[in-house]
């Protein structure tokens, strides 16, 4: 409450007090201003006791009081004085509860209330007998009613104030809104039979008290408080009034409101009492039930005291430290820490004296000496004040739980290095396909990072003509847990291609939703190339095999035609045989890629005299199919000179050159020293073979030229691109 909200509210209520005054401005034995001034001191502090004075002083201005000036700042200072009197001495000495939940509370609030009635009586009647010249026996009644009406407004707007002027007051449920709402009109109808309804004869004081026992017994000082106020305001009024039955029972109007103070005092004090007590039963019965608790939980309780002495003890802390109640009380708990004091000398509760609340795992020692690992939950404790109390820990021994915690992790690491260092790539995607890991081979296979994937779908990755397969295998997983597996192919940034191999598992939850899909991804890439390559070769060889028996056929045809068992024929059958494995032979040792043309014709020249020969060309490499058909018609070549040519005479020689003439194969073979060479009559094998078939092979022109001084044969064909 600050200073000019109370000056105010001070301000108002006496004015209000005031309309009563038995001497003008003075003297009034109903003071509500006495409830507002000690409920804000104690709340606000004594610092606001100029409020209590200025609103005095402009309460007396406000009713045209007759009071001479002096009297009236006296007045005004005798308030001030003795309502901070009253506060300080509840503060002081009697540290009252703000909330009044205990009998000593209600007390002390009674005491300091009459102690404090008591001076402001006494020193206002001196200051009025001074100022209207009263006898002792007026100044004596004035004493008493002022006495009594700060006493009322004590013990009826004080607890109010002090009781509701916290938030905590109104959490409550609707239920309990509507049980004190029905109380009070309870309180409100019967007040009002007996102190304003004329007519209402039967009714006397006494039958108040069940609906102010109700509000004590059900919501104690805050309840009590409450119907006191509404009690005691449709008592004044009906006493002021002449109804009711007080005025019945007294004539006068001064022997009427002296009642009322009486029975409202009475009243008050008996009310306020009885709702502590219940109050305090029922604290007590939380407090048995929180120690009943306490004592029966398998967890360890300690409390501290401010100065770090075990005040308290329970069975759990015996158990879990081996240590009795009555061996550790009053001691300080430093003797359960290790020697090497994790959280320092003073230990958890120096840490819960700082922080106000620690919660941490640690280490304890028992009695037995044994290490022990625990969790400790510790907090500071306060007092509705504000006090620091001490701290209140609670322990719990997890060593077990350390254990699983210890064994999770040794699982995770190993799961997370395996998945990390595995030889095969491992992803796991959400429900969408979106990646959540990857490891680093995954990674590799596909060429991004893992930075990058996780920002990317599976969807993002795989070749769109594999999707088609892959998505409804996918998307049957998620739906129905079916593993599959599946061969594709993933696209890298750079376009390139890269053959997969992915086994694919849902992991779901315990009710069968799927959570995430894991991923087993196996690099085929270089599998499918061989595959490939498997492929073609057999394809290669299929077509080579039956071109080889073509030509065998062919061969077979003009060698043994007409003369199939001369031994001639059967030499130059053979021959051909033996070129064409030649040049198999030099396929199969380049795994039948390519062949090289410098030794397909070093072959050639290999049955011969190699000096006969003079051989110039780069060295090129050239397909099979190029290979086989040049290496017959060199055979052919060679052949014929042997026969008709220049190595069918001693000094003859051959002289074979080629060259790459942009991408063109341009060879010669040209003869010399040998015998006089004219045109045959007719073409023979081996000229149509050559001129016909390995130009039609090559896809080029080749040339026979007979030549009088040596046969010269011109291969001008593309040469084919060979692969790298």
């Amino acid at each position: 409450m600050n200073g000019l909200v109370m000056t105010a509210a001070y301000t108002a209520a006496a004015v209000l007090g005031l309309q009563w005054a038995q001497y003008s401005g003075a003297g009034s034995p109903v003071w509500p201003a006495f409830g507002i001034s000690l409920a804000g001191l104690l709340l606000g502090g004594p610092r606001l006791w100029p409020a209590i004075f200025v609103g005095r002083f402009l309460a007396g201005v406000i009713i045209g009081s007759q009071q001479p000036l002096w009297a009236e700042l006296a007045i005004a200072g005798v308030n001030a004085f003795a309502d901070g009197f009253g506060a300080w001495l509840l503060i002081r000495y009697g540290r009252i509860d703000p909330r009044l939940p205990a009998l000593r509370d209600v007390l002390w609030l009674a005491f300091g209330v009459a102690a404090s009635a008591a001076i402001s009586a006494l020193l206002g009647s001196t200051v009025l007998a001074a100022s209207s010249g009263l006898s002792a026996g007026g100044a004596a009644g004035l004493w008493l009613g002022w006495w009594l009406g700060n006493v009322v407004a004590g013990l009826i707007v004080t607890p109010l104030i002090l009781t509701w002027a916290r938030r905590e007051a109104y959490r409550r449920s609707l239920g309990r809104w509507l049980h004190l709402a029905a109380c009070l009109g309870f309180v409100t109808a019967v007040a009002f039979g007996v102190f304003i309804h004329t007519e209402s004869e039967w009714l006397r004081t006494w039958h108040i008290y069940p609906g102010l026992i109700w509000a004590a017994l059900a919501f104690n000082v805050r309840g009590g408080a409450a119907a006191l106020l509404i009690t005691a305001a449709l008592a004044l009024i009906g006493a002021t009034l002449g109804l009711g039955f007080i005025s019945v029972v007294d004539e006068s109007m001064a022997e009427r409101v002296l009642s009322t103070q009486q029975f409202a005092a009475a009243s008050a004090l008996t009310t306020l009492i009885l709702a502590a007590v219940a109050h305090e039963r029922q604290r007590v019965r939380e407090a048995a039930q929180l120690a009943a608790i306490v004592s029966s939980t398998p967890d360890a309780i300690v409390t501290y005291s401010p100065d770090g002495l075990i005040r308290s003890w329970n069975e759990g802390a015996e158990v879990l430290f081996g240590y009795e109640a009555d061996e550790v009380m009053g001691r300080h708990g430093g003797f359960l820490l290790p020697p090497e004091q994790p959280e320092g000398p003073g230990g958890v509760f120096a840490m819960a004296m700082e922080q106000r609340q620690v919660e941490l795992d640690t280490v304890r020692m028992t009695k037995s000496g044994e290490r022990i690992e625990v969790g400790i939950t510790a907090s500071r404790m306060h007092s509705p004040e504000g006090a620091v109390l001490g701290v209140a820990a609670v322990v719990r021994d997890v060593r077990a739980l350390k254990q699983r915690e210890r064994a999770i992790r040794e699982r995770e690491a190993h799961l997370s290095a395996f998945f990390r260092q595995s030889a095969a790539g491992m992803s796991e995607a959400d429900t969408s396909g979106r990646f959540i890991r990857v490891n680093d081979r995954f990674c590799a296979i596909t060429g991004r990072s893992r930075e990058e994937l996780l920002g990317m779908r599976m969807h993002d990755i795989t070749h769109p003509d594999d999707l088609v397969a892959n998505t409804p295998l996918f998307q049957r997983t998620i739906d129905q847990g079916e593993s599959f597996e599946i061969e594709k192919r993933y696209v890298r940034p750079d376009g390139s291609i890269v053959w997969v191999h992915n086994s694919v598992t849902a992991l779901r939850d315990e009710a069968g939703r799927a959570l995430s899909t894991t991923c087993i991804t196996i690099d085929i890439t270089d599998r499918k190339r061989a595959e490939e390559h498997q492929r073609l070769l057999i394809n290669e060889l299929n077509h080579r095999v039956k071109n080889t028996l073509a030509i065998v056929q062919g061969i077979a045809q003009q060698t043994f035609k007409g003369e199939a068992a001369s031994t001639g024929a059967r030499g130059a059958f053979e021959g051909r045989l033996a070129a064409l494995s030649q040049a198999h032979n030099v396929l199969t040792e380049q795994n039948w890629e390519s062949a090289c043309l410098r030794e397909i014709v070093e072959g050639t020249a290999a049955p011969y005299r190699r000096e006969r020969f003079e051989i110039d060309g780069p060295d090129l490499r050239l397909p099979p199919k190029t290979s086989v058909s040049l290496a017959l018609a060199l055979h052919e070549l060679s052949t014929n000179a042997v026969k008709y040519g220049a190595l069918s005479t001693p000094t003859g020689r051959i002289h074979i050159s080629w060259r790459d003439g942009d991408g063109r194969l341009k060879l010669v073979w040209r003869e010399a020293g040998g015998p006089p060479v004219s045109p045959p009559e007719r073409r023979g094998f081996g000229t149509r073979m050559i001129e016909r078939g390995l130009a039609s092979e090559l896809g080029g022109d080749v040339r026979i030229d007979f030549a009088p001084d040596g046969l010269v044969c011109a291969v001008d064909a593309p040469l084919p691109r060979m692969a790298d």
